[in-house]
Formats: structure tokens, C-alpha cells, sequence
């Protein structure tokens, strides 16, 4: 059994920093035009005040974080591990358009949007980890499989990202980016015949979440996040991911003198930072060794789609628009002296 707890600060950011030195409608001049024209933008739409990025007064984050496991043998070889990390952040960064309308006004008509950086965010995580690891060593077999059940939820993804009505920011208290509830890898490493060696590893995860927007500025501010009513943030789902890697490997000698073995009859004891090998690791008791390699990734050709539109009006909407590299195959060879 084992457990522990600890209190952790964040950091602001310098680039964040940066921005609000950037971004402060002079150095940098950051300008929205409501209702341009279209096809034909020439006379049409009225350009707003400059916006402006800066910070309130911050309170550095703080972060808790708990943790308690247990590990145990099942038989020679076989041992079961289940970990349970608990995270929960205080005063962390989220943005605020702190000029946003109220009924199409706003508070200072001299700029447009104030994205004020303050700490009153949180975000809370709790994740629950069980392993099943076996070890074999005189076949030089090892396998793992692992499983992780997850739940994250915050305010906002990045300390610079807007709520959808910044006038009732706690609205967008939901699942974040990294919410991936289930979380399976294997990794298996095995001789198979005639000196190959393999090692697979296969990880399976079910889908992030993402976010429905109704495609229009309903409380006029400007930022195109608005949700319909009652959709809360990142309420969706993509899809789920399946990908891993195969690789075989083969170690051929090609000569050379052995390296020495430290109390063996007729041999020299290496000095300095010379390291004995024995005949057997991999390749022999050879000096020179070449290893000739072949590796698939993804190599069950899953599609793996990414990226999924949340816009109602888009007639692409609830569709992926990229997807995870297709199955590739590396060869390749390394020399060892």
C-alpha cells in the first residue's frame, strides 16, 4: 500500500505575459469589423475600437494533488498494480472579455474587447490506473496491459480562451480537452524465431470531447462561441482512437574481437569506463553487430478522425476534418563497434 499528497503552484506564463505587453491597441493593433459585407467587404461593416489583452491582479495558482495504490503479486511473474491520482487547482488562469455588451453596450466604447487575464479559474481531475504486468525472464518475455478511467473538468482549456457569455463565465465549467474517459494499452516483448524479437504496443482510447456552438454571435460580443440554449461546454463526443506500433528487430554478428570478461582465464581486465559483455546479450559475444529493423505503425490501417465541427450551421456539422496518420512501414538497420 502506498499513498501521498502534495501542494504544487502554477506558473504565469511569460508568454502570456507577453501578450498583454503585445496585444495593448498600440504595439499591436487587433481589429474586429461587425457585420462586413459580403461577397463585396468595400463599405461594409463597422470596424470597433481596438481590442486589448491585459491582467487583473493574479493570485498564483496553487494545485493539491492525492494519490493512494496498492501492489501485489498474483503468481511468479504476474503482478497486479491499481493507482488513484485526485487533482484539484485553485485560482487558476481563465480569460474574461471584461467589455463585453450588456444589451449591445458597452462599459468602455474607447476599445473593443478587454481579454483580462485573472485567476479565478479551477479545474479538477480524477483518474484511476490498474496494471497487470508479467515478466518472464529466462524466455525474455515481458506484456503489460493497462487500463485508465479518467474524468478532468475545467473552465477554459488556456489561461486566453473566452467563455461563451462572459457575463456568466461559470456556465463553462465542463469536460476539458483531456477529458478521455477510457484509456486501454498493451505492450507485449517476445523472441519469435530465428533471433527476430518483437514488441508490439496498441493503445485504444474512447473519443475526446468538443464543443456545439450555434454558429452566431448571440450576445453580440463579437467571439463566435455562443451555445444553444441549455448545450453546455465540450457536452459532445468524436471518436475513439486505436493506434500502436509493431517492430521486429534482428541482431547479426559480424565479427570482430570479443570484448574481454573480467575473471576469465587468459583474458584482461578492461580499465576506465570499459564495460563487459557477455556472450548472452544480444548479438552474441561479437564486437561488431548489425540490427536490421522493421516497423509499423498503425498497422491495423484504423482511421483515426480527428477534429470534429460543433457549428449547427455548418452542413459539415458533427463531421471530422482530418484524421491520424494511415499505416506506415519503416525499415531500416543501426551498426554497433
Amino acid at each position: 500500500m502506498r499513498g501521498g499528497y502534495g501542494l504544487f503552484y502554477d506558473w504565469y506564463d511569460s508568454n502570456l505575459y507577453e501578450q498583454t505587453l503585445r496585444v495593448d491597441g498600440t504595439h499591436q493593433v487587433d481589429l474586429v469589423v461587425t457585420n462586413p459585407g459580403f461577397p463585396v467587404v468595400e463599405g461594409g461593416g463597422v470596424s470597433l475600437p481596438p481590442s486589448v489583452i491585459r491582467s487583473a491582479s493574479l493570485t498564483q495558482p496553487l494545485v493539491q494533488q492525492a494519490s493512494a495504490g496498492f501492489e501485489r503479486p498474483l503468481t511468479p511473474g504476474l503482478g497486479i498494480r491499481a493507482d488513484y491520482m485526485w487533482t484539484r487547482a485553485l485560482d487558476t488562469l481563465r480569460s474574461i472579455n471584461v467589455n463585453a455588451p450588456n444589451n449591445g453596450v458597452r462599459s468602455n466604447p474607447l476599445v473593443g474587447n478587454v481579454t483580462e487575464i485573472q485567476s479565478t479559474g479551477r479545474r479538477a481531475s480524477d483518474r484511476l490506473t490498474v496494471n497487470l504486468n508479467l515478466q518472464r525472464p529466462k524466455q525474455r518475455i515481458t506484456a503489460n496491459v493497462s487500463y485508465q478511467l479518467q474524468r478532468a473538468r475545467n473552465y477554459a482549456d488556456n489561461a486566453t480562451s473566452l467563455p461563451s457569455n462572459s457575463r456568466e463565465p461559470e456556465a463553462d465549467w465542463g469536460p476539458s480537452a483531456q477529458d478521455i474517459r477510457h484509456r486501454l494499452t498493451v505492450s507485449f516483448n517476445a523472441p519469435l524465431f530465428l533471433g527476430i524479437r518483437t514488441g508490439i504496443n496498441l493503445t485504444a482510447s474512447s473519443a475526446a470531447p468538443y464543443t456545439v456552438t450555434s454558429g452566431r454571435d448571440d450576445n453580440g460580443d463579437t467571439v463566435f462561441n455562443d451555445r444553444p440554449a441549455g448545450v453546455g461546454r465540450n457536452s459532445e463526443r468524436g471518436a475513439a482512437q486505436f493506434n500502436g506500433t509493431m517492430r521486429f528487430t534482428k541482431s547479426v554478428r559480424l565479427g570482430g574481437a570479443p570484448p574481454a570478461v573480467p575473471g576469465r582465464a587468459g583474458t584482461p581486465v578492461p580499465r576506465g569506463g570499459d564495460r563487459p559483455v557477455n556472450s548472452g546479450e544480444a548479438g552474441g559475444s561479437a564486437r561488431h553487430r548489425m540490427d536490421v529493423y522493421a516497423q509499423v505503425a498503425n498497422p491495423f490501417n484504423y482511421v483515426n478522425y480527428n477534429q470534429f465541427i460543433g457549428n449547427q450551421l455548418s452542413p459539415f456539422f458533427g463531421a471530422a476534418t482530418s484524421a491520424g496518420p494511415a499505416r506506415r512501414v519503416e525499415l531500416g538497420a543501426s551498426l554497433s563497434f
